[in-house]
């Protein structure tokens, strides 16, 4: 009989459970929301969503002429894809995480759309480890080495 009573509070407590994890997952959904900002002129400045004030999903930021100058996405507030782009479309950097870690790789473009330096910043966007400088061949003509965003040596 004490068996057949401690696998009824079991039971209602495997389904108490379960609607503790629905209740929290209601109450995560409702704290999400999509924003949209505007320039004065009435166009979208830039547009994305938050959960608990933290960006997640895609998030684009708009020039004034309409083209895309920032398109990134974010988990948990943390940028997982980020490209950056000239007025005239022309993409000037992208970044990604590495990994999962709390570094990102960074590319910088010139005007061609050629790399012109390759790099890695913090979470906090600090320069840290090697950056490679490369000039209008395409080579690389100076390395850079940074900690928290300070120079340490150049070759």
């Amino acid at each position: 009989m004490r068996l057949s009573i401690m696998l009824f509070n079991l039971k209602i407590m495997k389904h108490l459970l379960g609607l503790i994890l629905v209740v929290f997952v209601l109450f995560k959904a409702e704290s999400q929301e999509s924003f949209t900002n505007y320039f004065k002129d009435g166009s979208v400045s830039e547009k994305g969503q938050l959960l608990d004030g933290k960006r997640i999903g895609e998030y684009v930021s708009y020039h004034k002429n309409g083209e895309a100058k920032v398109i990134a996405n974010y988990i948990d507030g943390f940028i997982v894809q980020k490209k950056e782009y000239s007025e005239n479309g022309n993409i000037i950097a992208s970044i990604y995480m590495l990994d999962g870690s709390d570094r990102l790789q960074v590319y910088k473009y010139d005007e061609e759309g050629n790399i012109s330096k390759k790099g890695f910043l913090t979470s906090k966007g600090l320069k840290t480890g090697e950056w490679l400088i490369y000039n209008e061949k395409n080579e690389i003509y100076k390395t850079l080495i940074y900690e928290d965003d300070e120079l340490i040596s150049s070759h």
